[in-house]
């Protein structure tokens, strides 16, 4: 497929641990690792939310220690769960690659989706893994991943969310390169809805290029205004403010189903959570959240339901 009809997610995915942002600590380290191959660890393990580079680490891993790409398998671990399904893979990893170079470089994401005897099998062959042997383990969800794999039995890294700053350095480069006429505006709240993840900021840029206002991205992005209702109604409940107000709120709103709502507050505050000034402000974000029983997949919400979240967050 021609570069030209890539999506920016894909066209604009680094290729060098130098063109990887936001992970400063996470690439020193392997990039210290890679200095002697021969002492390379076979197993590592990625943890961390969505569009992070946990996949794309893998690969300049893989090309780093001069793994041809045929030779480079990508298992999705929430289509291929099972114990047959690993198996498979395992099976044919007894014998080194002919070509070039000897290695086989295994990618699982998605790893938590992962059956127990799927775990089971995985965990043999990574205790005494071939000499041409690497994996490297992704996931969202750390708690799933068996602990005996956690521990000294891989190298792990928590990627963290990247900050607004990264991201929208990150966009600005790329609408420069791909000519386009967005206005600092609209990139801002473009890096903004991103949440940390450069991966969905260069989605939302792709989905986004064709924009005239910063009022289209928003429409587009279903984010809201500064100034809005929704958005006094946000400020209200980050700032503990008048009950009464965000009743008043409520009742003027015309919404059948308040999830929509309680989407663009909860995408705001997780925003929010990731560019805390500390740890403290980060805890009483993650509290809001909690009480609005905060997620990205909400079912229906009565306007009464959701003046019970409000009244538990500012009573």
């Amino acid at each position: 497929m021609s570069s030209k009809n890539l999506s920016y997610d894909r066209k604009y995915r680094p290729t060098r641990f130098e063109d990887v942002i936001g992970q400063t600590a996470a690439i020193k380290s392997l990039l210290g690792l890679l200095k002697d191959k021969s002492s390379v660890p076979h197993t590592f393990l990625f943890s961390g939310d969505s569009g992070l580079g946990k996949t794309t680490l893998a690969r300049i891993i893989a090309w780093e220690l001069g793994c041809e790409n045929t030779n480079v398998l990508e298992i999705d671990g929430a289509t291929y769960t099972g114990i047959d399904d690993m198996k498979n893979v395992c099976s044919g990893l007894e014998y080194a690659s002919i070509g070039k170079s000897p290695i086989k470089f295994v990618i699982i994401d998605e790893a938590h989706s992962l059956s127990k005897k799927a775990w089971d099998s995985m965990l043999k062959i990574t205790e005494e893994p071939p000499e041409h042997v690497y994996f490297v383990f992704c996931t969202t969800e750390l708690a799933k991943v068996p602990k005996a794999l956690q521990g000294q039995r891989c190298t792990s890294y928590n990627l963290k969310a990247v900050s607004i700053r990264d991201i929208t350095e990150l966009l600005d480069y790329v609408v420069k390169e791909e000519k386009l006429a967005l206005k600092d505006n609209q990139v801002d709240v473009i890096a903004r809805e991103a949440q940390g993840s450069p991966r969905k900021a260069l989605n939302y840029l792709s989905k986004c290029r064709g924009c005239a206002s910063v009022d289209e991205v928003r429409e587009l992005l279903e984010t809201f205004d500064e100034g809005s209702t929704v958005e006094e109604l946000f400020q209200l409940i980050i700032k503990k403010g008048s009950w009464d107000r965000a009743r008043e709120i409520i009742k003027g709103l015309e919404v059948s189903d308040y999830s929509g709502v309680r989407i663009q507050i909860f995408t705001r505050l997780a925003a929010y959570v990731v560019n805390a000034r500390d740890s403290k402000e980060s805890v009483r974000y993650l509290d809001i959240l909690d009480k609005l029983n905060g997620s990205f997949y909400i079912p229906q919400t009565s306007k009464g339901e959701f003046l019970l979240m409000l009244g538990d967050i500012l009573l």
